[in-house]
């Protein structure tokens, strides 16, 4: 092998080397020229790998969008695959952790967009909408998730009690883990309050029904008007069933205590579930509704569809609203009217009827962080009005189950996992205390289904912590069916976006569902978004940064100074060769995506 020959070339000809060209011949006097160094043989005869004392490896990091999701949806998996038209496998992904993707691609409130790096450097990535749109298409394609292929099946039976989200996500996953799984609820129609306390305009029935056939399918057998009690039906139940999971959700209605209210007052719940299922109570022209969450504005907006007039009255300001921006915002652009700082006191009825109120001030925080409200003396006011619907909250009401305060004790010990006090009988959803967001309620369910397969499988408590990730504390379905002792990720701590290297995106506005104009839904109960198109879902897709995981953009292959990136030519795939690299760490500064770690 031949010495490598070393010669100074002139800046302006290094053009002609890095293309390949024959010498150059010089363009600078010779003092002229600064010292510059360029090698005419081959340096693979110098190994550099020997040098290095760090070494970079590639690696798979939690994007935050998956992070932040509470049902644990592979949000940037799914994405990757919708921007390629691959719409098989984009289904498969969403529906391998997902049980109820059209329901939640309409009404949960996106905390994956909220964590999406994408927000920082222009907006996020519109993930819901994608969601809805794959979500719609699995039930169009007749799509089924996987079911665990066991040798050693448990031969087991687990009852549900309630069919509401969380209910349903505990009784999809452990049918897939092969278990009999019948779900009791009170209530004529499956569903608890997907069905029976979200309107029309954000979640239609016939949505809801493709789903629940969905889970038909997986082998879900569903019992409705039937009830269930501990006092009563514990014996029998443990009798027949090896595990319980209570999930009832929260539809007990907190009073805000209005004096003479009765034959005024309605509660939201009770009026939303009359109202969804075309039984609404005569409410009249004149409506107040009294509260700030959820619940209060899918009432006003509803009793505005019922030929009210509509107005909230919430005891702080705007800021303190606990319901979600979006919803406050589709309210007013219809027509609801807020009063800010308000607090009703009484009815009074003389020809007409009317709501007492008076003004407050906020004082000093609470016990939940916000700003206490303070009546202020002397500024009590009246409205005219014919219906007062009461949107305070909702509670769980475990009085349901048992009117035995030790075992309703023992109840209400709930962990993260669903446990309770009494041997395998778990609970979850609203009923264990949690956010009562959709999202929440499946990753409870979810939670729950693993725990409970493993204590009927192994007969031991295990913490199931390797299965879990984020804030929330979600789980993969899909790593716990396939065996894996851990997710599928070198860190578990979203990528930040600090840490990728933005310079090379190029900036793209959001796309928006198309809607309903503001004018026309006070007709009736129609939906009000659209949806996504194919087009609109794979270039909104597109726009994912694919925070944490190698997309090959090959940037590591072209600013590597010793070629020791290598890509394999059929799949593109890329690789190092440590026996040249010299550790650097240019190619994991230049990588985008985080993608690119470097270890001793």
């Amino acid at each position: 092998m031949s010495k490598t020959k070393f010669k100074i070339i002139p800046p302006k000809s290094l053009d002609y080397i890095r293309d390949g060209t024959s010498k150059p011949v010089a363009q600078m006097k010779v003092d002229e020229i600064p010292p510059v160094a360029i090698s005419w043989g081959r340096t693979t005869v110098f190994k550099t790998g020997s040098w290095r004392n760090v070494t970079p490896r590639y690696v798979r990091q939690m994007p935050p969008c998956r992070a932040g999701c509470p049902v644990g949806n592979d949000v940037e998996g799914w994405l990757e695959a919708a921007a390629n038209e691959n719409w098989d496998e984009a289904v498969d992904l969403l529906l391998g952790e997902q049980p109820l993707p059209s329901v939640c691609g309409r009404v949960c409130y996106h905390p994956c967009e909220t964590a999406c790096n994408r927000g920082q450097f222009d907006s996020p990535v519109s993930i819901r909408s994608v969601e809805r749109f794959l979500g719609d298409k699995a039930g169009k394609m007749n799509m089924l998730p996987e079911k665990i292929a066991r040798s050693n099946a448990p031969d087991g039976r687990i009852l549900i009690v309630g069919s509401g989200p969380s209910g349903l996500a505990a009784a999809w996953l452990l049918t897939r883990l092969r278990y009999r799984v019948e779900i009791w609820d009170r209530a004529e129609l499956s569903g608890g309050l997907l069905r029976y306390g979200i309107p029309d305009y954000r979640l239609p029935k016939k949505i809801l029904d493709l789903e629940l056939a969905r889970l038909g399918k997986l082998g879900i057998v569903f019992r409705n008007r039937k009830s269930f009690s501990l006092d009563e039906n514990l014996t029998e139940t443990r009798r027949d069933f090896d595990a319980v999971y209570l999930a009832p959700g929260a539809a007990g209605h907190r009073s805000s205590g209005i004096r003479g209210s009765s034959g005024v007052v309605i509660g939201a719940i009770d009026f939303l579930a009359k109202a969804i299922v075309g039984k609404a109570p005569h409410i009249g022209r004149k409506v107040a509704v009294i509260g700030g969450g959820n619940s209060a504005l899918d009432a006003a907006r509803t009793a505005l569809r019922l030929g009210a007039q509509v107005t909230i009255l919430y005891r702080r300001t705007r800021s303190e609203m606990p319901a979600y921006e979006e919803e406050i915002e589709a309210a007013l652009a219809e027509g609801v009217k807020i009063k800010y700082l308000v607090s009703p006191k009484a009815i009074n009825k003389r020809d007409k009827t009317y709501l007492r109120c008076i003004q407050n001030r906020l004082g000093m925080p609470d016990d939940s962080g916000r700003r206490r409200p303070e009546p202020v003396p002397g500024s009590d006011f009246e409205i005219l009005l014919d219906t007062v619907i009461d949107a305070v909250g909702e509670f769980p009401d475990a009085d349901e189950f048992t009117r035995d305060r030790d075992v309703l004790s023992l109840i209400e010990m709930i962990d993260e996992w669903g446990r309770t006090g009494l041997e395998n009988i778990w609970a979850g959803g609203d009923f264990a205390g949690n956010e009562r967001t959709v999202a929440q309620a499946i990753g409870a369910g979810k939670r729950a289904a693993i725990d409970i397969d493993l204590k009927l499988r192994l007969n031991k408590r295990l913490r199931p912590k390797k299965w879990s990730f984020g804030a929330n504390k979600s789980v993969s379905a899909q790593s716990y069916i396939s065996g894996m002792d851990r997710l599928d990720y070198v860190n578990i701590t979203p990528v930040e976006y600090e840490e990728l290297n933005p310079v090379y995106f190029s900036r793209a506005g959001r796309l928006r569902q198309r809607e309903v104009p503001h004018k026309d839904r006070k007709r009736g109960f129609a939906e009000v978004m659209y949806g996504f198109t194919g087009r609109s879902a794979q270039k909104e897709s597109s726009r994912c940064f694919h925070c944490g995981s190698c997309d090959s953009c090959g940037n590591c292959h072209v600013f590597c100074p010793d070629g020791a990136v290598l890509r394999d030519g059929e799949n593109g795939a890329l690789s190092f060769d440590l026996d040249y690299c010299k550790g650097c760490g240019i190619c994991a500064s230049e990588c985008p995506l985080a993608a690119i770690e470097m270890y001793k």
